[in-house]
């Protein structure tokens, strides 16, 4: 029987970019995206908001502690404005989105916006929020983006600290 060279494939070196796309592929593997999605959430440093029709909030980032008063289970599944205090969500017994001012509501157009599709960019935002006994006026940079996950939409409200009021 003749005498064959045994072929020996050599695949070139992983380059480190590949090497750190397998590193980080890896750490957030299907167990450990629920963390990892936490982490990055977490990580913004600006109020970033996950929310659906009516401004329902879904989820939101440790920097939107700064706006949300309640508990994180009572903020959970609340409309926005009920959420921050907004000096608007106590116009009507009804709250946030009911009252006279609420068809004008930056946010709330946003959101509208971006749930049907269209982002806003940086619009500034003045809040008039309720504390204790006194409102305090604060100033944003808002950006809303529609989020699509499964057969739902949300949207993304993200909230840049701006200057401050006068």
């Amino acid at each position: 029987m003749p005498e064959t060279s045994a072929s020996i494939e050599c695949s070139p070196a992983k380059s480190e970019r590949e090497l750190r796309y397998e590193q980080f592929a890896e750490a957030i593997s299907c167990s450990n995206l629920d963390d990892f999605y936490r982490v990055v959430l977490d990580s913004i440093p600006s109020p970033l908001l996950i929310v659906e029709k009516d401004v329902i909030i879904v989820d939101y980032n440790v920097s939107a502690n700064s706006l949300i008063s309640e508990q994180r289970e009572a903020a959970l599944k609340q409309r926005f404005g009920q959420a921050i205090h907004c000096l608007h969500s106590h116009d009507v017994p009804a709250g946030c989105g009911r009252g006279p001012d609420c068809g004008q509501c930056l946010i709330r157009n946003a959101v509208n916006h971006a749930l049907n599709g269209t982002a806003i960019t940086r619009q500034k935002l003045e809040l008039e929020l309720v504390e204790t006994d006194k409102t305090r006026k604060a100033v944003y940079w808002l950006t809303t983006t529609p989020l699509t996950y499964g057969q739902r939409t949300y949207a993304l409200l993200l909230l840049d600290q701006a200057e401050s009021p006068p």
